[in-house]
């Protein structure tokens, strides 16, 4: 069994999902970054996940695009969908926001894998951005960004039922 697993990361969250997945997974897996690597061609693999982190409401360009322009393949494939984003209220309109309409309808999963929030990793402007979103939140703070690693599990066996 071939599988793929191509993602996206801005800090290495979603990354080291992928990696995570990746040794969950039955045969042999290939991870891609699709920042920083050819894209791959899915025909050449049974199972196909992708996923990457959120930023403004919507996952990186590279992923879209690369959904868009495999797209009748990637519905013809046993596919799972992932993101990682910190505000898990958002996690489902993030999801319907990232992935083609038709992809989200034939998906065999789709999962959340929650997020952190590292400012040590941010570049002045998203440490400014996340400083003024806990602010706007009010007394009691902004939701806390968690890892849902748990997610990783039921993925790695949505996508592996017989």
């Amino acid at each position: 069994m071939k599988n793929l697993i191509v993602y996206a990361t801005k800090y290495g969250y979603a990354q080291r999902c992928a990696l995570e997945l990746a040794k969950k997974l039955p045969g042999t897996t290939d991870v891609i970054d699709i920042q920083n690597c050819e894209s791959p061609d899915p025909s050449d693999y049974e199972n196909v996940i992708i996923g990457g982190s959120i930023y403004m409401g919507g996952i990186q360009k590279k992923v879209r695009e690369f959904c868009e322009r495999n797209l009748k393949t990637l519905v013809s494939k046993k596919t799972g969908l992932f993101i990682c984003c910190g505000i898990l209220k958002n996690a489902e309109l993030n999801m319907k926001n990232s992935f083609p309409g038709e992809l989200l309808a034939s998906a065999a999963a789709r999962e959340c894998f929650g997020g952190e929030m590292d400012t040590k990793k941010m570049n002045f402007l998203h440490r400014a951005i996340t400083y003024l979103v806990e602010k706007s939140a009010g007394p009691e703070g902004a939701p806390k960004c968690e890892a849902l690693t748990v997610n990783i599990d039921k993925m790695a066996e949505a996508m592996f039922r017989a």
